[in-house]
């Protein structure tokens, strides 16, 4: 279980968690495993994944 705050940026939802709990005793399940491209869609919303590729970030992006 996780619990936290739920905001939005840049148009998508986030959590800010405060807590995570296990609940039961089986492992984790292993990620799926997507492009970094599969991440512009709601597709793996709430899915546990791994991004494969590249990630290009443009010069003179903010840090936050």
């Amino acid at each position: 279980m996780v619990g936290g705050t739920v905001y939005h940026l840049n148009g998508r939802e986030q959590i800010l968690a405060s807590e995570i709990q296990r609940l039961g005793t089986k492992p984790v399940p292993k990620p799926k495993v997507v492009t970094v491209k599969d991440l512009n869609s709601e597709k793996y919303s709430g899915q546990l994944v791994e991004a494969k590729g590249e990630l290009l970030i443009p010069p003179g992006f903010p840090d936050k």
